[in-house]
């Protein structure tokens, strides 16, 4: 991957000169699809060369912008909810569209729905888009429950549904357990067909970190073997892989 740089400009176009006035203004009301920025990065606190490719309002009322940063892979792109992070150069930033990163329609269709997940103990930044229900895009942070995978848009109603989870393990069958070590793990078959919606949710969180994942809604003809670190609160959800329940026959 290339080196990220700001990159300085040339002359001036028409969309620049639509943007440039609004220095000094409150970014907040900047709507404008497509525009060439700065941004800086909270991991290394630099700013870098940026096209804004969504917007949207949360629950809270504040103004969000998915932006995609160049020379960055797309699982760095972001929603942007502090304002201030923005800044205008002295001129023009271009954008090069036929780029490493191809057509930005592609990236626009995929902008991810939400800028973390909370898991357990657990609060990770997501990578890419994943089709949840639409209803849960307007938060930030969407909250599982570790053992049956039920989520929610806040942790209020994730801690009422904790009161009333009566699994501490994925459903389905275990089918290994090994205690040695400091590390105890087992790993529980689950079957696509009896345990839907489990099976469907752990699909939407795999699709948040695989870009290139094939979610299959329909669960059925699939069994998914889910793999759990042990402690005396119950199994702990580290991974997983799925396989058809019939393959599908090689003939020579």
């Amino acid at each position: 991957m290339a080196m990220a740089q700001v990159v300085t400009a040339s002359e001036v176009s028409e969309q620049w000169q639509a943007a440039r006035p609004l220095l000094g203004l409150q970014v907040q009301k900047f709507s404008t699809k497509g525009a060439v920025l700065l941004c800086r990065r909270e991991d290394d606190g630099k700013s870098y060369k940026c096209k804004i490719l969504d917007r949207r309002t949360n629950k809270k009322g504040e103004h969000l912008y998915y932006v995609h940063f160049a020379d960055f892979d797309r699982r760095m792109d972001e929603w942007i909810v502090n304002s201030k992070r923005f800044s205008f150069p002295d001129k023009q930033l271009g954008w090069d569209d036929n780029g490493h990163h191809g057509d930005d329609s592609k990236v626009h269709n995929k902008a991810k729905n939400f800028r973390s997940i909370v898991i357990g103990e657990f609060e990770m930044e997501t990578w890419y888009f994943s089709p949840f229900p639409a209803e849960f895009n307007q938060n930030n942070t969407l909250y599982f429950c570790e053992f049956c995978l039920s989520f929610y848009g806040d942790d209020i109603e994730l801690n009422e549904h904790m009161k009333k989870c009566i699994l501490f393990h994925p459903p389905g069958t275990e089918i290994y357990r090994s205690e040695k070590g400091p590390t105890k793990v087992s790993m529980f078959e689950a079957d696509g067909e009896i345990e839907t919606e489990y099976c469907q949710n752990l699909c939407y969180l795999a699709k948040l970190f695989l870009d290139h994942k094939t979610l299959q809604f329909d669960t059925d003809v699939f069994l998914f073997y889910v793999l759990t670190e042990v402690d005396q609160l119950g199994c702990h959800l580290v991974g997983y892989f799925s396989k058809e329940r019939f393959p599908a026959k090689i003939t020579t």
